[in-house]
C-alpha cells in the first residue's frame, strides 16, 4: 500500500535539520526535530495514517505495547517542567538519517541554518513507518521536508539582533556595497622601505695556471723489410742438336754360286 504523506503545522523545536544529532550516546545521528501542536489540535489525519502503518505491517491483529509517536510532554520529565509544554500540548518526533529539504514559505532553499530555530512556526511533510527492532516495536514518523512559517518566540533563550541593538538599529540606513561582481576595495599594507645593506664585492675568481706540456714526438717507424728481387729465370735449355748418324750401309751379302747353299753365320742367323 501506498504511504499517505501529511503536511502539519506545528512549533519546532529541538531543531537538528542541518547537522546530524545523536539524541543519547551510541545512537545513530539523524536529523530531526520536534513538532510540537497548540492545545486542541487535530489529530484525525495523524490517527489514520498510524493506523494504515500498523495495519501495513502486522495486518488485523498487531502486537500490545506499541510505542506511537504522539506523546504528552507531561509524560516526560525532562519536558513537564518547561512552561512551553504545558498547557494541553503534543509532540511527535519526527528524524530521518538523509538531510531533509529546507525552504522559506516561498519556496527557497534555507541555507542558513540560524534560520531554523526552537520557537519558529514550520510546516513539516512527513509519513509513518512500523518498525520492529530488537524487540522493541511502534510506529514512527519520517521527517521528509520542513517549511518556515514564521519567527517566533526562541525556545533557546538566544536573544534576537532587536533585542540587542534595540534603536540602533536603522531600517532606513543606506549601506554602501560594492557593485555585484565586483571584489571590495581592499587597502594594500604600507610596508617601510628596507635600509640599503652594503655588500662587499665578491672577490673575482682564482683559477690556476694551466701546466706546460711537452710537445709528444710523433712516433718513428721502421720502413718494412723490401724483399729482394727474384733471381732471373734462366730459359729452357735448347735442345741439343743430335748429330745425325752415319747412314748404314746395308751389308750385301756375296753372291753364292749356283747350286751352292750359302754360308750362315750363326751369330745372326744370316747368311753371309
Amino acid at each position: 500500500m501506498a504511504r499517505t504523506q501529511l503536511t502539519l503545522a506545528a512549533t519546532a523545536s529541538y531543531v537538528h535539520v542541518f547537522e546530524p544529532h545523536a539524541i543519547a550516546e551510541g545512537q545513530a545521528a539523524k536529523f530531526s526535530t520536534q513538532l510540537v501542536f497548540a492545545p486542541g489540535y487535530d489529530f484525525g489525519l495523524v490517527n489514520a495514517a498510524i493506523q494504515e502503518a500498523i495495519t501495513d505491517k502486522w495486518g488485523a491483529n498487531p502486537p500490545l505495547g506499541l510505542k506511537l509517536p504522539v506523546v504528552d510532554p507531561m509524560t516526560k520529565p525532562k519536558l513537564a517542567g518547561n512552561p512551553f509544554y504545558q498547557g494541553g500540548k503534543y509532540y511527535i518526533s519526527a528524524n530521518a538519517l538523509e538531510k531533509p529539504f529546507a525552504v522559506y514559505h516561498n519556496g527557497q532553499e534555507i541555507m542558513d541554518a540560524r534560520e531554523l530555530y526552537s520557537g519558529c512556526s514550520v510546516k513539516a511533510s512527513v509519513h509513518f513507518y512500523a518498525y520492529d527492532r530488537a524487540g522493541n516495536q511502534g510506529v514512527a514518523c519520517s521527517l521528509d521536508a520542513i517549511m518556515k512559517v514564521a519567527d517566533g518566540d526562541r525556545l533557546d533563550n538566544r536573544m534576537t539582533v532587536e533585542a540587542m541593538f534595540g534603536a540602533d538599529i536603522d531600517p532606513n540606513a543606506v549601506i554602501a556595497t560594492a557593485p555585484m561582481g565586483a571584489a571590495p576595495a581592499v587597502a594594500q599594507p604600507q610596508y617601510a622601505q628596507p635600509a640599503p645593506v652594503a655588500v662587499a664585492p665578491a672577490p673575482a675568481p682564482q683559477y690556476a695556471q694551466p701546466v706546460a706540456v711537452a710537445p709528444v714526438a710523433p712516433p718513428q717507424y721502421a720502413p718494412a723489410p723490401v724483399a729482394p728481387a727474384p733471381a732471373p729465370v734462366a730459359p729452357p735449355l735448347a735442345q741439343a742438336a743430335v748429330p745425325h748418324a752415319a747412314p748404314v750401309v746395308p751389308i750385301t751379302p756375296a753372291p753364292v754360286a749356283p747350286g751352292v747353299a750359302p754360308a750362315i753365320n750363326p751369330a745372326t742367323g744370316l747368311p753371309y
